[in-house]
């Protein structure tokens, strides 16, 4: 299901969504280690036909200042117990101000809709792959789960084909 932002910020703690968005704003990635492992942040101005509003990437690869201006779809995608995640809209609080934020999380795509090129989704691992495998309890868990990595690895075979063919041309 696509939301507007407009819809998205009367629509606070839902996840499972996707959004179109124009980039705005790109502001510097921060990074940290804490009590689970390393982690980072970016935050980003975006808007659609509707709305204004800011969202943050969480543990995701930087976003480019060259991407400012493009417009992204960013879509949620299945688990294992088959419930979509990876965008979700947040209350933040700071100095006393509340603000609406789209937090989206290293389990949401982001496609660059000029090019329908996915350059902000990790590269698939082995550690990744093995990740996902054992986190299947069911029979339907991993049919879901195999049909996952066939897209990851669908994705990642078009990443690297555009890739490949982008150093051609150098």
């Amino acid at each position: 299901m696509e939301l507007t932002l407009k819809q998205v910020k009367g629509s606070i703690g839902i996840e499972g969504f996707n959004v179109k968005v124009k980039i705005l704003g790109i502001y510097d990635r921060k990074t940290g280690k804490g009590e689970y492992g390393d982690w980072s942040l970016q935050n980003l101005l975006v808007q659609d036909e509707t709305d204004k509003l800011y969202l943050v990437l969480c543990n995701r690869p930087e976003m480019p200042q060259d991407y400012k201006g493009k417009e992204i779809l960013i879509k949620s995608t299945l688990n294992s117990k088959n419930k979509l995640v990876g965008v979700k809209t947040v209350e933040e609080e700071y100095n006393g101000k509340k603000t609406i934020k789209l937090k989206i999380d290293n389990r949401a795509e982001i496609i660059d809709e000029d090019t329908s090129f996915v350059p902000f989704n990790e590269p698939l691992t082995e550690e990744k792959l093995q990740e996902t495998m054992d986190m299947t309890d069911t029979k339907d868990e991993e049919k879901l789960t195999k049909i996952s990595l066939l897209q990851l690895i669908d994705e990642q075979l078009d990443y690297w084909t555009i890739k490949r063919e982008s150093l051609k041309k150098l």
